[in-house]
């Protein structure tokens, strides 16, 4: 059983803050031929987006006011455990989007997004693995008016 909470508040269209807990009870699953035990996992997620200048304000303005400004951390105890010691996992994230144009040089609210994520995983002690890890990832939100129907035609 898995249980999650979230909120967001968003202020103004210009600011969004979010957060995020997860809890899963691990404990009774078995992992054959290992010396970790399973237990509670939980997870913690924060984060926040700045967009200077909303997608629906119509005034005229640079393209870094409306770029799209991200960033978050996180903390999760992994339902791994080793001499009962929970492996944690630890990290911060700072994405962009970027607005794509239309045709007649409107915005959209379509973006291209990167992000880029810092973790640490893991612990020296007891003769474990302490990894770190640097994930970038690409996407592409999709905002357009695609299933509106025409008043006149």
């Amino acid at each position: 059983m898995k249980l999650s909470l979230g909120f967001s508040y968003s202020y103004n269209d210009i600011v969004m803050f979010t957060a995020e807990y997860i809890r899963q009870d691990w404990s009774g699953t078995d992992i054959d031929n290992s010396n970790f035990n399973t237990g509670l996992y939980e997870s913690m997620r924060f984060g926040v987006e700045v967009v200077p200048v909303p997608f629906d304000n119509k005034i005229r303005t640079s393209y870094l006011n409306r770029m799209h400004y991200r960033a978050g951390l996180f903390s999760t105890k992994t339902y791994l455990s080793y001499n009962n010691k929970n492996i944690i996992n630890n990290g911060l994230s700072f994405g962009l989007g970027l607005p794509v144009k239309y045709a007649r040089k409107t915005f959209t609210g379509t973006t291209f997004d990167i992000g880029y994520q810092y973790g640490v995983r893991g612990t020296t002690e007891n003769g474990l693995v302490k990894e770190n890890t640097h994930i970038i990832t690409f996407g592409l939100t999709l905002h357009d008016f695609w299933f509106l129907k025409p008043k006149y035609d």
